[in-house]
């Protein structure tokens, strides 16, 4: 008959069980032997403290202990699984031969089941279904029932009496495939081993120790124990005997008890912390562990949110203080799982932005260097990245055939640019891409269990691991992706023989998706403990994070297949029970510290995401009287919370970023582009950025042609136009339109190829309405008497400032035989806009006009004409006018823009008409100042009120507090001073 033992919660559980387990050793000097009793205990972690809390008994009497059998519940079913003949089905054995069943249905006999049919009646539906039911069984495998089973539980008077009956006859389907296969079904083997239990040879006592809250499936194998007179089956239960009524024959406490029942905090209302977040209740417990030195013998702290674990870890890392945390590491986010799933997803479509990502993964960036033999695996990446930026693939494929053509275009540019120590270092792209295609055509040609776990040889074969518990976690890794694999693999060959890779793939992830990874707890680190960990901790202070409701106690919401009530009917456990649990297990442990010791507990306010939270109703648990105080101090007023806590610090950056010094060499003083004036203008520091460290945006899911690449792909084709001395002057406008669109048409298939995401085609039309509107133009011009005089001509004469060479090109030059020479920009741009509105801006408030005249670069940044004030904010057009006035010996040069925006109604020539000698004259100013300011090293303030920012992402409330400019200010005293020397231009 079971027996059932209290033992007072005056006492920690852990040496309350230590202390009745030796009770009945005699003085002497004979080993404790306990080798004939089984202790049953709720988690391996309670079966390890308990093994060495023996063991320190025994060491007191200085003799030994031969330990019993410590095992979990799962253990009790498994002995007597070893005993059945047969291999057992794994979970993607289970899940194919379900999947198989499902895609071969009749619909229209399953409506029950099946009311409406799915998109689709192919593998993939049928495998998440699948997923589904299996683990439908294997949870009222827990309440020691199979679908049939269930249905006969249930009853006729059921609602869902038909589908439930409609499950049982599926059921009988799969299994009988299963068994076809040559698997045995894992629910039949253990609801079959809980009646027919096995225990060890010379096992006399089986102990069920703090279990309060055992499945149904235990229980049976306890019954079957007792009434098959196998052990004798005892029952210990941490709590007063007086309270024995409200316990069942398991040591569950009663729901209808445990529901209700106050629990008295140890001081009342300041027992609870409440605080705003998991990074505020991971300050506290730290502040507690640096108290006590992180001894776990004077501090148990544990949590039921698993988001304080994370800022605990580090901020106990930066303490050094070492922190263990019991609930290990998500497998799938592991390195090797984001390995596999990235690989699953070039499989499923090839696509260029996964093949991106897989190649960013430290490791196989590493094993593809290697691969290609390139000195750098950095290059890789570059080259990667550029031909992302120039190209525009989608795909693996498509990737390949523009990569030949892209290598080779590269290779020449580097020969013709003639730098030194090149030679026979690139393009790798070609063989990348190559070496990444072969990967994925042997996980889709050989067996996948070999073929994966050759690749991750190739990718980590010279992994290396700072600390022992990193290569713990990845083996247990590695093992796990082979085992899920390994089980997928068999089920798809008996069952689903045509399933493609990433499909066995996408099994395989789903089956690990609750795995963990777990590693060895060293003795002296302080452990994080679950909430089911915590009744086994003897600490005399705990503190517990995580008090909220879905937490302590959690919860089940929305199940589809087992609503509550339907739980249970079922005799699974439900939200009540796991209520009544949590009720028991807090004042467990409030009870055990009653004469000594302390306990916190802490409720946040809001979770990582800041979404709100709720106060576990455990909290609320106070009496009738006190209920009002306890509910303001868990949702105090904003007013009175302000009043009692401590003000929040300002808010303040932990670092700035800092922005290395300019080299005395550096190209900026030697050589400068027309356009980099205008960046200049704007803000002298984003100007740094760009134009001395060489910093731009990247985007490697960039799916459509950015402004560069559209400006580059209209003026090659313009420029075609203008080669053609057929068309260039000609007044034929569809001629000039049909040969610009061929010529566009071929440079968008020579460089992107055939295949055009969505975006790229309805650029590709609005490009090819511009030039249309383009060809129109061009005829009217021609019609006026314009020629063709020079196209992309880079400036023909030299051009320096200050000693700096300044660069541009002009994309087309014209001459009229009454009207002269004139410039002409192309500009495609979303909005069309007038020459002299790109370059001055009017500053109209007398305010503002005076904080620029005050500036250092007041002088010469801003203009006065014709009665109304200017700031400079781009110096192109005056700087080529000036140029090719000179380089013509002509008096004056026109210059305008031809205005092609997206709304081809704004499309026209605009001249800058009023562009005299006065403005010409103030732009050289200009341009004066800021080389000189680049010569000074002025390159901080930063500018403001940025329209267009492309170093947004690096910015942070304002440009000022984002940067460190402590080595720009050095760089610009050592200027002033003499002792920085800026190398100029020798040409």
């Amino acid at each position: 008959m079971v027996q059932r033992v209290f033992l007072d919660w005056a006492h920690p559980l852990l040496g309350g069980l230590t202390d009745w387990l030796v009770s009945g050793w005699e003085p002497g000097p004979g080993a404790l032997d306990l080798s004939d009793a089984v202790v049953v205990l709720p988690t391996a972690g309670a079966g390890r403290r308990l093994r060495r809390a023996l063991a320190a008994r025994a060491e007191e009497r200085g003799s030994g202990v031969l330990s019993p059998a410590v095992v979990t519940p799962e253990v009790l079913i498994a002995w007597g699984c070893e005993t059945v003949a047969g291999e057992m089905a794994g979970k993607g054995e289970q899940v194919m031969a379900w999947a198989a069943v499902l895609t071969g249905l009749n619909l229209d006999d399953w409506r029950a089941l099946f009311p409406v049919d799915p998109v689709s009646q192919d593998v993939p539906w049928a495998m998440s279904a699948a997923r589904d039911l299996v683990k439908l069984r294997r949870t009222l495998e827990e309440g020691g029932r199979d679908l049939r089973m269930a249905a006969e539980a249930l009853g006729d008077e059921n609602p869902e009496a038909a589908r439930w009956e409609a499950l049982a006859r599926l059921e009988a389907l799969a299994v009988r495939r299963l068994e076809a296969g040559g698997w045995r079904d894992p629910v039949a083997v253990r609801l079959a081993a809980a009646v027919a239990p096995v225990l060890p040879d010379g096992v006399r006592r089986v102990i069920v120790a703090g279990v309060p809250d055992s499945i149904r499936l235990t229980r049976m194998v306890l019954g079957a124990i007792d009434t098959g007179n196998l052990a004798q089956v005892t029952v210990v239960v941490h709590a007063p005997a007086s309270l024995a009524e409200t316990f069942d024959l398991w040591g569950r406490p009663d729901p209808a008890v445990w529901m209700e029942r106050e629990i008295a905090l140890p001081e009342g209302n300041r027992t609870i912390l409440l605080l705003p977040g998991p990074e505020d209740a991971a300050a506290v417990l730290m502040d507690k562990l640096v108290a006590t030195g992180g001894d776990p013998a004077l501090v148990a702290i544990g949590s039921a949110d698993q988001e304080v674990s994370t800022p605990l870890r580090r901020m106990a890392a930066q303490r050094g203080i070492r922190v263990f945390d019991p609930e290990g590491l998500p497998l799938l986010e592991h390195e090797v799982s984001w390995l596999v799933r990235t690989v699953t997803r070039m499989l499923h479509s090839g696509a260029w932005t996964a093949a991106g990502q897989f190649l960013r993964l430290p490791d196989v960036l590493a094993a593809a260097a290697v691969a290609v033999k390139a000195p750098d695996s950095l290059k890789i990446l570059e080259e990667w990245d550029d031909f992302q930026e120039e190209r525009l693939p989608q795909n693996l494929v498509q990737a390949a055939g523009l990569a030949k053509d892209w290598a080779e275009q590269r290779a020449a540019a580097a020969e013709r640019k003639a730098v030194p120590g090149t030679e026979g270092k690139g393009p790798f792209l070609p063989q990348v891409l190559l070496w990444v295609q072969r990967l994925l055509a042997e996980l889709r040609a050989d067996s996948l269990p070999e073929a994966l776990t050759e690749l991750l040889e190739r990718v980590y074969s010279e992994k290396k691991f700072v600390e022992g518990a990193d290569r713990q976690r990845f083996v247990a890794a590695l093992q796990a992706w082979q085992e899920a694999v390994g089980s997928v693999e068999r089920g798809a060959a008996a069952f689903l023989p045509k399933l493609a890779a990433a499909g066995r793939l996408d099994l395989a992830a789903a089956l690990v998706r609750d795995s963990r990874l777990y590693t060895a707890h060293v003795d002296e680190a302080q452990a994080l403990h679950g909430w089911l960990e915590l009744p086994w901790q003897e600490a005399p202070d705990l503190m517990i994070a995580g008090m909220n409701e879905g937490m302590v106690p959690d919860s089940i919401l929305g199940d589809a297949w087992l609503p509550d009530s339907v739980r249970a009917g079922l005799d699974l456990k439900t939200n009540d029970t796991r209520l009544a649990r949590d009720s028991y297990l807090l004042t467990a442990m409030i009870g055990s510290r009653a004469e000594r010791g302390s306990v916190r507990l802490i409720t946040g306010r809001m979770s990582a995401a800041g979404d709100p939270l709720k106060p576990s109703r455990l909290l609320l648990r106070c009496p009738a009287a006190g209920l009002p105080q306890r509910a303001l101090w868990l949702f105090p007023k904003e007013s009175a919370e302000a009043g009692n806590r401590q003000p929040a610090p300002p808010w303040h950056r932990a670092w700035r970023l800092r922005v290395p010094p300019v080299r005395e060499n550096s190209p900026v003083f030697q050589k400068l582009s027309v356009t980099a004036f205008s960046d200049y203008l704007k803000c002298p520091f984003r100007f740094y950025l760009r134009h001395v460290l060489g910093m731009e945006t990247f985007d490697a899911t960039r799916a459509e042609l950015d402004a560069r690449t559209i400006g580059n792909l209209f003026h090659g084709t313009m420029e075609d136009l203008h080669k053609d001395p057929a068309l260039r002057d000609s007044r034929e406008e569809a001629a000039i339109a049909a040969f610009l669109h061929a010529r566009f048409e071929a440079r968008m298939r020579e460089t992107f190829g055939r295949s055009l995401t969505l975006p790229v085609v309805m650029q590709k039309e609005v490009i090819l309405n511009c030039l249309a509107k383009a060809a129109r133009i061009h005829a009217e011009e021609s019609a006026k008497g314009w020629r063709f005089k020079g196209v992309e001509l880079t400036l023909p004469s030299l051009l320096k400032i200050r000693g700096t060479r300044i660069r541009g090109r002009i994309d087309l030059i014209q001459q009229h035989p009454e009207h002269g020479y004139r410039v002409l920009d192309y500009k495609t741009t979303s909005t069309a806009e007038k020459p002299a509105d790109a370059h001055l801006k009017p500053v109209k408030s007398k305010a503002e006009q005076e904080r620029r005249l005050a500036l250092p670069s007041g002088p010469w940044a801003t203009l006065e004409h014709n009665g109304k004030f200017y700031r400079w904010d781009n110096l192109q057009l005056p700087l080529y006018a000036r140029t090719m006035a000179a380089h013509y010996r002509v008096e004056r040069v026109a210059v305008g823009y031809i205005n092609l925006p997206r709304a081809v109604s704004g499309a026209r020539l605009e001249m800058w008409e009023n562009l005299d000698a006065a403005v010409l004259d103030a732009a050289g100013v200009c341009a004066d100042g800021v080389v000189d300011s680049i010569h000074q090293g002025i390159f901080w303030p930063p500018g403001d009120g940025m329209k267009y920012d492309d170093f947004k992402a690096l910015i942070f409330q304002d440009t000022v507090s984002s940067f460190d400019p402590a080595e720009l200010r050095e760089v610009r005293e050592r200027i002033a001073s003499g002792q920085f020397h800026p190398v100029l231009s020798p040409f």
